[in-house]
């Protein structure tokens, strides 16, 4: 059978698989057999609903059923590529890590890791490093390939430098392990799979509920559809948000841009933590479930999560978490950590282990020690273990005396025989006369403790035997970190999952709480060595990515629930410390809906019928919510427009609009470098400072006189924004601006010897006060709306010519729609689709009569390539730009009287492609409601 998209119409999603499977399968003697089957599903939870619905489906069918091989999607390679030596375990990894790392030569340790690192700065960097190689592997790329990634132009420059060091770490690294003579299994994996020497031994068939597309999964499904394994994908149903394939899943480009089928009914806003609990409430109790097991909450953010739990019950809503919370948080890991923080901390530490639950019993204490440690604590203010001032009280000498006693054994021990110490440490915990609840939360985790214990045992000697008890006692508390505890099953409290829980959930109600931007998307990992741009690239992981991940998981949880069960979802509009949320850009599907939709989700009135009828009494208050005006009930009249306005409007009538309404300015996008926009902006920064001084004291005619202004200024203007201390992708990008700005230097040079002078920088045209500036754009076609802008440079010849000049940064090679023609005017078309440069000619004109020419100085990715381009157009041509001009200004006076209509919104231009730019703020440098102005206007 040929590899296939599975449709299973069947509500819950895996309940219909496990009915299809056993359904679907010969029955031999009252038995069912699908060992030779592998179902790779997205979490363990979702693996334990399926295991009980096909339990459910064989009673059904009154057979046995031999289960199929279950696994999730990172565990599904570790089936097909069996290890050929020793598997490094994810501690032994961490130990090779750390130790390769301090073995590199100093100078390229201090490159990578600053000037002024730290122990717990060194640590993080190691594991960012682990995990980024393995991210690599999962991408089948290595660091050779993410370094050759970054921009040319910039060999020898410290961007390159810093990933020369990486690719020797991860080159030793390997040759660390195999002196060990073990593995790591990522990488073995990776390289069997770009081999194609997989080997799919019993298995037949795999069945995939997963929407993703990660390169190295793709390649292992590719190689076992070859070798005739056959390979099912499910769907919820045959038309899904986007296209799936199953063997390469969905592409990523399709489904972070989905246009997913929200019903506007569904989707509810809410202020802070208080009013979120009242509206979950207010929405279990619309629905008419009768017991907590028909209502599941997801929610995405622990912070949110925990304040809403707090509040659920003084509505009568008893709630739960599926995870009871990290192992540290329980008895057992608050002692070991507070352990640790004795064997390196004072007395502080010592009164908060003394209060951990069991262990004034463990070194034969009495109770009222604690206060007396506390009050000569206070009196002699120690600090210090050893602190000779907080001896002289007998009893605290008998505190410490006895704290010895019981830690002495780890401080001594190094190596494994730490390890042994730890386990005596948690045996010795457990023996103790604890409360029931604590006595079985103590023996959940020492269970976990001991698999993690398992994992330092493994590591080689030689590793492992470098560290003292202090340090493996750390390293032990950092792996026990990533645990979880999970709670007693109980049938009488709302269960709260998260987020990538929502879609596997079988519950009639499932409420969404936390459908904001961060949140459903979420950020990925941020990862300084590493831009997301680069990181898309790649295909590792990256903003986009996640929203295709989010994407295609709204899509299951809509298509695969019955008629009779709901989804709702909750949009706050602050988070926990009052911050401002924006709506998650999953629920703007394109043009006339998120018109519709974005005035409720932003405006500053929140509608309250949905809030339980018998909520706590709440005192009467004008103020019906915390004001939210990110968005004006209507467009208002508008008496100002920008330059760069008018492309837009050329590009698309709802994207003007929307610009109007305040949209631009609501959102900094997170990003660990500088966006498009903010490294043009800081090229521009530098260019008016430099430009500032050469019209007062210029022109300079030596070309390294030039480059060394160039480079003063830039300097300048990063210690400004930045300081010094910058991250790595940042570090790259001014890299990359410096040698752009070098580049212009000769062309700037070539100018000077042409005799052109620089006359104005930055000269704004606006009513504002702002300096130097002259009177605003006004034309007769529209006598109420005046113009206004900024030009970034205005050179004068002693022939009396000007020339308008407007830089351009271009982030690509091809040039042929940059330049200054081509990218105002479609000569196929006959119409213009930017304004900029004629309206700089039309208000210079105006100022003083005479020959006025506009051009772009281009700083494009290939700096070869970078040049002034003046526009060749006549006066016929000007006069056509003009026309256009006025007609725009015609319509926009009409507002709001005659609001968009007809082709107007028939045609969203670029924003059916980017309908996200005005809400992210891409592109714009800022606008306002009256008129303010974006890239190229006023300020």
């Amino acid at each position: 059978m040929p590899s296939q998209l599975l449709t299973i119409k069947a509500h819950p999603i895996l309940k219909g698989l496990a009915e299809h499977l056993v359904g679907g399968a010969v029955v031999v003697q009252k038995e069912v057999n699908l060992e030779s089957t592998l179902v790779v599903l997205p979490t363990q939870r979702a693996r334990r609903l399926f295991e009980h619905y096909l339990l459910d489906a064989a009673e059904q069918q009154e057979v046995l059923v031999v289960p199929p091989e279950i696994t999730t999607p990172g565990r599904m390679a570790d089936l097909f590529v069996p290890p050929t030596g020793i598997p490094a375990n994810a501690v032994t990894l961490g130990l090779v890590d750390a130790q390769v790392w301090s073995e590199l030569p100093e100078h390229s340790r201090a490159l990578v890791e600053g000037v002024s690192a730290t122990e717990s700065s060194r640590e993080s960097l190691i594991q960012r490093l682990g995990r980024l190689h393995h991210e690599c592997c999962l991408a089948l790329v290595d660091f050779s390939r993410v370094r050759d990634e970054i921009p040319e132009g910039l060999s020898g420059g410290q961007e390159r430098e810093v990933w020369d060091v990486l690719v020797s770490w991860q080159e030793a690294r390997q040759q660390k392990l195999d002196a060990l003579q073990m593995q790591c299994p990522a990488t073995e994996q990776s390289r069997a799979i770009r081999a194609a020497s997989i080997e799919p031994g019993a298995v037949e068939r795999v069945i995939l509920v997963d929407g993703d597309s990660l390169h190295s999964r793709t390649a292992l499904l590719e190689v076992l559809d070859q070798k005739g394994v056959d390979i099912d994908r499910v769907v919820p149903q045959e038309g899904s948000a986007a296209p799936m394939h199953p063997i390469s899943g969905g592409a990523v480009s399709d489904w972070s841009d989905a246009d997913l089928k929200f019903d506007d009914a569904n989707l509810h806003v809410a202020d802070g933590p208080e009013d979120q609990a009242q509206l979950v409430a207010g929405l279990i109790q619309k629905s008419g479930c009768q017991t907590t097991s028909q209502v599941t909450l997801v929610c995405p953010d622990p912070d949110m999560e925990a304040a809403v739990q707090s509040v659920l019950p003084s509505y009568e809503v008893p709630i739960r978490t599926a995870s009871a919370g990290a192992l540290l948080d329980g008895a057992l890991g608050r002692m070991l950590s507070s352990v640790q923080k004795v064997l390196q901390g004072g007395w502080a530490e010592v009164e908060a282990l003394l209060r951990v639950p069991g262990f004034l019993d463990m070194c034969h204490l009495e109770s009222k020690v604690i206060d007396k440690v506390d009050q000569c604590r206070r009196e002699h203010l120690g600090v210090h273990l050893h602190d000779e001032r907080m001896k002289d009280s007998e009893e605290v000498r008998d505190v410490l005396a006895a704290i010895e006693t019981v830690l002495g054994p780890i401080k001594a021990a190094s190596g494994h025989q730490a390890i042994d110490e730890i386990v005596k440490l948690a045996e010795l915990g457990l023996r103790q006369n604890l409360p029931e609840r604590t006595r079985d939360d103590l023996e959940e985790s020492a269970v976990a403790l001991r698999k993690v214990l398992d994992q330092f045992q493994a590591a080689p000697d030689e590793l492992l035997g470098l560290l003292s008890g202090t340090e493996v006692l750390k390293l032990v508390l950092q792996e026990l970190d990533q645990q979880v505890l999970t709670p007693d099953a109980e049938d009488d409290s709302v269960e709260v999952v998260g987020w990538l829980e929502a879609a596997w959930d079988p519950a009639p109600l499932r409420i969404v709480l936390g459908m904001n931007e961060n949140l459903i998307p979420s950020r990925p990992i941020l990862e300084p060595l590493v831009p997301d741009s680069i990181r898309e690239r790649l295909g590792l992981d990256s903003q986009a990515r996640r929203a295709a991940r989010d994407a295609w998981l709204v899509d299951v949880l809509e298509s695969s629930r019955s008629h009779s069960a709901k989804v709702e979802y909750i949009v706050p509009r602050q988070n926990v410390d009052g911050d401002r949320l924006l709506p998650s850009r999953l629920v703007l599907p394109r043009v006339e809906s998120t018109l519709e939709r974005l005035p409720r989700l932003l405006s500053s009135s929140c509608d309250l019928q949905m809030r339980p009828r018998r909520a706590p009494r709440r005192e009467a208050s004008d103020d019906q919510g915390a004001p939210f005006p990110l968005l004006p009930a209507a467009l208002p009249e508008l008496k100002r427009v920008s330059v760069t306005d008018f492309r837009v409007w050329l590009d698309s009538p709802v994207k003007f609009v929307l610009k109007k309404m305040k949209l631009a300015e609501t959102v900094d996008p997170w990003r660990s470098e500088l966006d498009a926009m903010r490294f043009g902006n800081l090229v521009h920064s530098a260019f008016e400072a430099w430009g500032r001084e050469e019209a007062a004291n210029g022109p300079t005619t030596s070309l390294k006189a030039i480059q060394e202004g160039f480079q003063h200024h830039l300097e300048s203007c990063v210690n400004e924004r930045f300081g010094k201390a910058r991250p790595a992708a940042l570090k790259l990008q001014i890299e990359i601006a410096r040698h752009r700005m070098q580049a212009f230097a000769e062309v700037q040079h070539r100018l000077a010897q042409e005799e052109w002078c620089v006359e104005h920088v930055e000269l704004h045209f606006t009513d504002r006060d702002v300096p130097n500036a002259i009177d605003p754009l006004r034309r007769t076609a529209a006598p109420d709306l005046i113009v206004t802008g900024k030009i970034d440079r205005v050179d004068r010849h002693p022939s009396g010519k000007r020339r308008a000049i407007d830089y351009k940064v271009v982030n690509s090679s091809d040039l042929s729609k940059k330049r200054a023609e081509a990218s105002h005017y479609q000569v196929r078309k006959r119409n213009w689709i930017d304004l900029q440069l004629p309206v700089y000619r039309t208000r210079l004109q105006a100022l003083e009569e005479g020959n006025v020419e506009v051009a772009l100085a281009l700083l494009p990715h290939q700096v070869s390539k970078t040049e002034i381009d003046v526009a060749g157009w006549d006066d016929a041509m000007f006069a056509s730009a003009e026309e256009t001009m006025d007609n725009i200004l015609k319509r926009i006076g009409e507002f709001p009287n005659r609001p968009l209509e007809g082709a107007e919104l028939d045609n969203p231009g670029g924003f059916g492609a980017d309908r996200f730019d005005v809400l992210w703020g891409d592109g714009l440098r800022g606008t306002d409601s009256n008129g303010s102005v974006s890239e190229g206007g006023d300020q």
